[in-house]
């Protein structure tokens, strides 16, 4: 008799092992500690990760939506100043040479040092929100009041 089981494994999450601490997990990952401790916020000393009976999970990254058939996992990388090996190991069906699809949840660890700040995503700007995006380039652009976040200026603080 053949027996079938599915296993789901969640993307960017690891279950911590007994007297694990931050520092080994991002060792595991390719990151650093700080990083780890800045997306798990319940984690309230870097030292310190309390092993819950029954498991315990820490985030390794964020987990984005991705919104553009233009990026691929090259874009992506670098925009994020991430390395291929580590993007493919945080997302092992990636496709690294075909387009990432539109919905398709790719983990990434984004290094604010080495990554993109300055690209068409984060100089986009919103007059009101009836106005569609002002922005470089020839990208299709969502309304203001689709973007989440985004806060028109008229009622900004």
């Amino acid at each position: 008799a053949e027996h079938c089981v599915e296993v789901v494994v969640r993307r960017c999450v690891y279950a911590v092992q007994t007297q694990q601490q931050l520092q080994h997990v991002a060792g595991i990952y390719g990151t650093d500690w700080m990083r780890l401790w800045s997306v798990n916020p319940q984690v309230l000393h870097p030292d310190y990760v309390p092993y819950v009976e029954g498991g315990q999970t820490v985030m390794i990254g964020h987990l984005m939506t991705m919104d553009s058939r233009r990026d691929t996992a090259t874009s992506l990388a670098r925009r994020m100043g991430m390395g291929m090996d580590q993007l493919r190991d945080l997302n092992y069906d990636l496709d690294m040479e075909a387009p990432l699809r539109l919905g398709q949840e790719v983990c990434v660890v984004p290094d604010s040092c080495k990554g993109m700040a300055k690209t068409i995503h984060g100089t986009l700007q919103y007059a009101d929100s009836k106005m569609l995006a002002k922005g470089l380039g020839d990208t299709g652009f969502l309304p203001a009041e689709r973007v989440p976040g985004a806060v028109p200026p008229a009622t900004a603080k």
